[in-house]
């Protein structure tokens, strides 16, 4: 019998991860059953849990492509700029970029809410804000220390911890009550918090 590549078993979990986001989308997340993953995916109970232990474990695995990603992209694109990158910036280009690997916003609701009451879903979430919340870190320090505010570690993860939070605002938003630009929003909440 061939011996199965690392690679061939990381695809098959990123075949198994796209069915449950398909399934998720279509049901939400408390609707969406191991069952319905494993139609989708036209695979056996048993390949699919030969590769993931349940439904949290399948979450836990997009989050991490998605949150990966996300804060690959972000990095990149600060670093691509060549110049401190303005938090409102920031949050714009995360906002434009979210959903290309699937997660709509109202899924990302989902999850949040079903992260109040399942533990293993609130550690990927945990887990998944984590790694956003490095991204603005990284992008944010230049920008505070070319613009003369103070850059140390507990004023970094303060400005982080806020452009996480706005960004969380409009995608609550704007799941619940239809797309808003995201200029608009920034532009609005700038005004506001002047």
């Amino acid at each position: 019998m061939p011996k199965v590549t690392e690679a061939y078993r990381e695809a098959r979990r990123d075949e198994i991860a796209q069915a449950a986001l398909r399934c998720l989308a279509r049901n939400g997340f408390a609707n969406t059953s191991m069952a319905d993953i494993i139609a989708e995916s036209g695979s056996s109970a048993g390949a699919i849990y030969s590769h993931f232990a349940g439904k949290a474990d399948i979450a836990r695995h997009v989050a991490q492509i998605v949150m990966d990603s996300k804060a690959t992209e972000l990095i990149g694109y600060a670093g691509g700029l060549g110049r401190p990158i303005a938090p409102a910036e920031t949050i714009r280009f995360l906002l434009d970029t979210l959903g290309r690997e699937g997660v709509s916003k109202s899924m990302l609701v989902q999850l949040w809410a079903e992260a109040t009451v399942d533990p293993d879903i609130h550690t990927v979430m945990s887990e998944a804000v984590g790694q956003l919340r490095h991204a603005f870190e990284v992008t944010v320090r230049p920008w505070l220390v070319a613009n003369g505010m103070p850059a140390d570690e507990p004023s970094v993860q303060r400005a982080a911890t806020a452009m996480l939070t706005l960004s969380q605002g409009f995608i609550a938003n704007t799941a619940l009550f239809g797309d808003r630009d995201p200029a608009d929003y920034l532009a609005t909440a700038g005004m506001l918090l002047r």
